[in-house]
């Protein structure tokens, strides 16, 4: 699964998510210890995991469809951290290398909005 997630200490997310289109699969605030700060997060795909292809083809469906809802979260000050995840599977080669077409750069930059690639174990390596 990928998600937009958004963050801050001060961030009130209530007062954003009661006048948003956007559905949250995780509201959070900093008065649980598990998280330790205010947030929320949006899932965009339900992808097969490393799918990157289809990741970024729903991230940029993802965005431009909640555009004017992503530029009023920066409008948010106490917002510290928006960023989309993708999840990943970890290569066992020597070297390899994932990009990212420019139109969801552009996108995601313009909004304010990080990209993070987390990589994970593939099930392959589990069995090992």
């Amino acid at each position: 699964m990928s998600v937009l997630r958004a963050y801050g200490d001060n961030f009130d997310v209530d007062e954003f998510l009661d006048a948003s289109d956007l559905e949250p699969c995780i509201v959070y605030y900093k008065d649980d210890p598990k998280w330790g700060t205010n947030g929320f997060h949006v899932s965009f795909s339900d992808a097969d995991f490393g799918d990157l292809e289809t990741l970024v083809d729903d991230a940029i469906t993802f965005l431009q469809k909640y555009q004017s809802e992503l530029k009023r979260l920066n409008l948010f000050l106490e917002v510290e951290n928006t960023h989309i995840d993708f999840p990943l599977e970890q290569r066992d080669v020597f070297m390899f290398s994932d990009t990212l077409p420019a139109k969801l750069l552009a996108l995601a930059g313009n909004l304010g909005i990080d990209i993070v690639m987390s990589y994970y174990p593939s099930s392959e390596s589990e069995k090992d």
